[in-house]
């Protein structure tokens, strides 16, 4: 699955990005002006701007959109069923819903 390392978006490469650059930005907390290793911050999301994980996670709506759009290419390659697309638009919603209940404002 491809992923923009200047604005960590999913859908496009980075030589293609007009996202927010996020490069000197933490993984963790999603503030500038410290590193990963010495932060000390609550995780959050940028990509879905939710708190209690941090970008790419698998809690991430987001990247877990993502990752069922690159599930779905791969089985359109290979031929695929209705049900597996439905199976993964499901999941996709509940982890939104959960995510909306959670949602903590920053």
């Amino acid at each position: 699955m491809d992923r923009c390392y200047k604005c960590w978006s999913y859908d496009h490469r980075a030589a293609d990005c007009n996202g927010t650059d996020r490069t000197k930005t933490c993984y963790k907390c999603g503030k500038e002006g410290h590193a990963v290793t010495n932060c000390t911050d609550e995780e959050f999301c940028p990509l879905c701007s939710t708190a209690g994980h941090r970008a790419g996670s698998g809690r991430c709506v987001a990247f877990r959109r993502a990752l069922s759009q690159a599930n779905k290419a791969e089985r359109d390659a290979r031929g695929h069923s209705e049900k597996e697309d439905k199976m993964d638009e499901d999941k996709v919603e509940e982890m939104s819903e959960e995510s909306a209940k959670n949602n903590t404002p920053q």
